[in-house]
């Protein structure tokens, strides 16, 4: 009967290790990503005593086994402090699950987050949680007098705190039972946040960088000034006074990979602006361009903007102006900052019903076609711009909303840096053309 059993075990054992496999070419994970780091962990040479077992399975656990000396899930943490509560108490109980790598899903390993990274990253000083979904941002900044009196392009307290409270407020659940997202924000403010710096380039005293994100210029700043160790782990934001698109304009808001780890935000003398005003459209652009490394486009899934149905900061239509809670298309002020949550009408250019309107929350007429009445049977292009027909597939077309917050993608900083960051891009050639973000408001400014 032991004989059996112990037959029994390694055919278990075995049919882990297929599984495993299996896993790995289903998933094909990219280079860095928190699958493969795990899976990496897994196929490592492991020491054991004679008297342990070298196969685990983390189902068919026999008692001989001991726990805090198997790792189940290769997330750097043992079996026995991951407890699998939902409440962390210390790195001893972690309330961790010890069959996945990355209990809260944000791309950190739980090991990471408990106890720092092997690259010598200390992330739970920083203050992340194996149990809350953390976003790692650094930003590095210029200062220039282009355009208006000398000013910073540094991250203001003010600035922080809106982006901080604006992630806090998500509507997504964490293992721990509290909803939002904690943001962890590097502007050089001391302690161990020391990566965020002043960029000083005498050769670009105006702090306009020649070209989008991931071109020479963006690269050579970021190779300079982040951290090698904070690849995969952090988003990398260069705010900038303006940037040329390599399209004949200076006058965009920002530009980001999507989805990826690299941003730039350039709201130009808005850095200099005074009455608050400055402080909201750097916030909402920061958000914005976060969004894009989230995975969001400018309509949600697609490229399709002005969408008066997709209430989101990442539609230009909402974007400065904020959102809109009154169904009407119009926005309710820069402080009034979200991404969509999807529950807007989805609506047909050729067969407007302007007596319901685009919100399912409540009945509000929309006057589309401006004719001072509300008819069913409405053709009306309602998202007119200038890249309408390449973007949206013509000018009268069916438009609909997009839930941003149930598809954020907040793991993919994990890969984005290994299949295509700044170290492997030398030049232009072959470079895609990165989409400009929305123009800075009142440019020139």
């Amino acid at each position: 009967m032991a004989g059996w059993n112990t037959t029994g075990t390694l055919m278990y054992a075995l049919l882990g290790t297929v599984a495993v496999a299996t896993q790995v070419y289903a998933d094909a994970p990219g280079q860095g990503s928190t699958l493969d780091r795990a899976l990496r962990a897994l196929a490592a040479p492991q020491t054991s005593s004679p008297a342990q077992t070298a196969l685990y399975d983390p189902i068919f656990k026999n008692s001989f086994e001991d726990p805090c000396s198997e790792d189940a899930d290769s997330d750097g943490l043992p079996d026995c402090v991951e407890t699998n509560t939902g409440i962390f108490v210390s790195a001893a109980d972690t309330g961790t699950d010890p069959h996945n790598p990355d209990t809260d899903g944000d791309g950190l390993l739980d090991g990471e987050e408990v106890n720092g990274t092997a690259g010598g990253l200390d992330l739970p000083g920083m203050g992340t949680n194996p149990l809350h979904k953390d976003i790692l941002v650094e930003y590095d900044w210029f200062d220039d007098a282009n355009g208006c009196v000398q000013h910073s392009h540094r991250p203001t307290p003010e600035i922080i705190q809106g982006v901080h409270d604006f992630y806090a407020g998500a509507p997504i659940s964490n293992p721990d039972g509290v909803n939002g997202i904690n943001i962890i924000q590097d502007y050089g403010q001391g302690g161990v946040f020391t990566g965020g710096n002043l960029i000083t380039d005498p050769a670009n005293p105006d702090s306009v960088v020649d070209g989008p994100v991931g071109y020479p210029q963006y690269n050579s700043y970021e190779q300079a000034n982040f951290a090698a160790n904070r690849h995969n782990y952090f988003h990398y934001v260069l705010m900038a006074h303006q940037y040329d698109n390599q399209q004949g304009s200076t006058s965009s808001s920002g530009s980001a990979t999507t989805p990826g780890d690299q941003v730039m935000v350039t709201l130009a003398c808005w850095a200099a602006d005074t009455s608050g005003t400055g402080a909201l459209y750097i916030r909402n652009s920061i958000v914005h361009e976060l969004g894009h490394n989230l995975g969001l486009k400018h309509g949600g899934d697609e490229a399709c903007n002005y969408k008066p149905n997709y209430s989101s900061v990442m539609n230009y239509r909402y974007e400065f102006v904020g959102v809109d809670s009154g169904c009407q298309g119009t926005g309710d002020g820069a402080s009034t900052l979200d991404y969509s949550d999807g529950d807007r009408r989805t609506l047909d250019e050729n067969n407007l019903d302007e007596t319901v309107g685009m919100c399912t929350s409540a009945v509000v007429p929309v006057d589309w076609n401006g004719d001072l009445q509300y008819t069913s049977g409405v053709t009306a292009d309602i998202n007119s711009y200038g890249l309408e027909s390449s973007e949206c597939g013509g000018t009268n077309t069916i438009l609909h909303d997009w839930n941003d917050w149930a598809n954020l993608q907040l793991a993919a900083v994990v890969s984005s840096y290994a299949s295509g960051g700044a170290s492997t891009r030398a030049s232009t050639l072959a470079l895609p053309v990165v989409p400009s973000c929305a123009p800075i408001p009142g440019y020139p400014r």
